[in-house]
């Protein structure tokens, strides 16, 4: 089942972790301190790490028989949007986000809405290059 698993998307999801970090930072202002805004920006790393290794773990438990492109990409966007609204929930027990519940609110919605766009992203690439083997094919 792990050759299954798709590591560049497990990649992708380290860079996305950090993209995600550093733009709630500065959203909060909290980009003047460099040394917290680091720890920060390693820590979303590491959660954009343990997000797509879930993800694409969940991802290739799927059966072969919905191996469509358009299912594949929806499934895994699904997938994604679940584990990091787990993940994110969680983190919320350990820390108190209460202060500012409107702001965990658009937090999320900006990091739900982020990983949707990634993955259309993604899925619009794979297309392309799709079209463009088609091409070369005939």
């Amino acid at each position: 089942m792990l050759e299954k698993m798709n590591v560049k998307n497990i990649v992708y999801s380290v860079y996305l972790g950090l993209f995600i970090g550093a733009s709630i930072q500065f959203y909060f202002g909290q980009h003047r301190n460099i040394g917290l805004f680091l720890v920060v920006l390693i820590i979303s790393g590491i959660i954009g790490l343990l997000i797509g290794g879930i993800t694409e773990f969940f991802t290739a438990l799927l059966p072969i028989s919905i191996a469509t492109t358009n299912k594949y990409y929806l499934f895994n966007n699904i997938i994604a949007l679940m584990v990091t609204l787990i993940v994110f929930a969680s983190i919320s027990r350990f820390i108190d986000l209460s202060k500012h519940p409107k702001n965990n609110i658009y937090m999320m919605l900006f990091i739900c809405c982020t990983i949707s766009i990634c993955n259309l992203l993604v899925y619009t690439n794979h297309k392309r290059i799709n079209k463009r083997l088609e091409k070369y094919k005939n």
